[in-house]
């Protein structure tokens, strides 16, 4: 029989592919998504379903663990010895790739001397 999913019916057997992006920037979920606001991290605890980064299932990232450790140590150096500002005050402009999104261009900032 057919299953519910966010209110929509979906039939036996159908492949349902979830979007981080589009998870990740839900309003019910993170308030003012676009929003840099890394300690939203620390107010709340977000399910599997809310957060995934990695991907999850049999394709989960196998380098999960040690990319988790050392983004923690490489980010809270930074934010606690630099001052980043965005070098362009614009909205991104966002490209696809497959699945998913990325700004285009990347993000250019500027890291300032020490605290």
């Amino acid at each position: 029989s057919p299953v519910k999913v966010a209110g929509y019916s979906f039939e036996p057997e159908t492949t349902l592919i979830p979007v981080p992006y589009l998870v990740h920037y839900r309003e019910d979920l993170y308030p003012n998504p676009q929003l840099f606001d890394p300690d939203r991290f620390l107010k709340h605890q977000y399910s599997s379903s809310e957060y995934f980064p990695f991907g999850g299932g049999s394709r989960w990232c196998l380098g999960y663990a040690l990319a988790q450790l050392e983004l923690k140590l490489i980010i809270a150096h930074i934010l606690s010895n630099y001052q980043l500002t965005l070098a362009e005050d614009q909205p991104l402009k966002l490209k696809r790739h497959g699945f998913s999104l990325s700004p285009q261009g990347g993000v250019k900032m500027v890291m300032r001397g020490k605290k």
